[in-house]
């Protein structure tokens, strides 16, 4: 897997001024969350995708991955989850603090795209850009190529899907996290 190295940007509070350092500290424990569940959502979806091909990733989507996001979050003490502006699944709308920055960023590819810290108070929130590697666009690409097998089950699991599209090096997503300060 390419790792794409990001830049850290602050955001401006509500007031214009520039919002307060995120820790070295808390920025190193939302890394840590968001490799733990990209890890294991790829992991899980590699081993289905040589088991059973595309459909049976579709069933990791649909039924491990919130049970994953679950786990890691537990594991790790730190809410931890996936987003974007073109969802799949309902259940993964931006925390408010990233909406506005999830959907200026929609279109984009991940290379223009910037990891985000913001001052929550008692959190920091922190946003990294989830970039469209070769096997996501099985499921998240053209839809006339898809197999229609395929299709009728993302049509079935998820009625108003609308993460398709995607090509290669697209950013299709943002994993977040919400680190506690000081712990």
């Amino acid at each position: 897997m390419r790792q794409v190295l990001i830049a850290v940007s602050l955001l401006a509070s509500a007031c214009g001024t520039e919002a307060p350092k995120a820790p070295d500290a808390e920025l190193a424990r939302a890394d840590e969350a968001m490799l733990a569940l990209q890890t294991r959502l790829i992991e899980a979806l590699t081993s289905e995708l040589e088991r059973s091909g595309a459909t049976g990733a579709i069933q990791v989507c649909r039924d491990a991955a919130p049970t994953i996001t679950s786990e890691v979050s537990g594991d790790v003490g730190v809410t931890v989850a996936r987003t974007r502006p073109l969802l799949r699944n309902p259940d993964n709308v931006p925390p408010e603090w990233a909406r506005e920055l999830v959907e200026q960023a929609a279109g984009m590819k991940v290379e223009d795209a910037t990891q985000h810290a913001v001052d929550l108070g008692d959190r920091v929130g922190v946003l990294r850009p989830i970039g469209t590697l070769g096997m996501c666009t099985t499921c998240h690409g053209d839809e006339a190529a898809m197999e229609p097998e395929l299709r009728n089950l993302i049509s079935e699991s998820y009625p108003d899907d609308e993460a398709i599209g995607f090509e290669v090096g697209d950013l299709r997503g943002w994993m977040w996290a919400e680190v506690p300060r000081g712990e």
